[in-house]
Parts: C-alpha cells; sequence; structure tokens
C-alpha cells in the first residue's frame, strides 16, 4: 500500500496552492499540518474499510496517485489533531479563498471530510 502526505505527489497548479494555503494559515496563526496527500488504489480500499472514505469512494479518487488533486488537514497539535472545528472553518475558509473545495461542505460523509480540500480552480494570483 502506498500513501504519502508530500505535496511533491499533488498535481504541479494543486501543490503550488497548497503551499499558498499553508502560508496564508501560518499567517492567520493557524498550525495547519497536511496528513494526506496520494494513496494507490489498495490504500483508498483500507480507508473504505475503516469509515474513513465513504463506501462510493472508489478508485480512482481525488486523492489517486494518477490525479493528486486533493489533500488532508489537522490541527498541528498533539493531542488537539481533530478537536477544534473553529481550526478547520478558519483553514477551510482559506482552502476556498484560493479555489479548494471544502468537504466540509458535503452533504453526505461530513464527519470525516472536514478535513479534505479539493482543487476545485486554479489560482495563483493570491
Amino acid at each position: 500500500m502506498f500513501h504519502s502526505r508530500d505535496v511533491k505527489y499533488l498535481r504541479e497548479d494543486v501543490r503550488v496552492n497548497a503551499k499558498i494555503f499553508l502560508d496564508l494559515c501560518k499567517e492567520a496563526g493557524l498550525n495547519v499540518l497536511i496528513t494526506e496527500t496520494v494513496r494507490d488504489k489498495a490504500y483508498q480500499e483500507y480507508c473504505v474499510s475503516q469509515g474513513w472514505a465513504a463506501k462510493t469512494a472508489t478508485v480512482p479518487t481525488f486523492h489517486s496517485v494518477e490525479a493528486g488533486l486533493a489533500f488532508d488537514i489537522c490541527k498541528n497539535v498533539k493531542g488537539h489533531e481533530y478537536d477544534d472545528a473553529e481550526f478547520f472553518k478558519k483553514a477551510s475558509a482559506i482552502g476556498k479563498k484560493i479555489g479548494f473545495s471544502w468537504g466540509g461542505d458535503w452533504k453526505s460523509f461530513v464527519a470525516v471530510s472536514y478535513t479534505h480540500l479539493r482543487a476545485h480552480e486554479t489560482r495563483h494570483d493570491l
């Protein structure tokens, strides 16, 4: 199984925007850690089996090695990675400003998806 948190595996425009996202979050005082960028089919199937991805999230996904269009984040504070709703609200607002869509806006599977950002449009003008 292969999965990575390294932005080098993201598609080039997504990688550029992910770095802009991290810089803007840092400026806003948000300590963001990218926890997942790409994954292979075996790891995607594992994520589905664990309930970390929707049962309908079959390969290829935006996280697939071939696509490199999505990444997941957490708050980079040990013991508080996922328990701060306000953190995710602020970070996602920055992501959406750059052109990412946020999993927390989804109508289904929101419980896990608030950590997810996906390429929606490309913006480099910020």
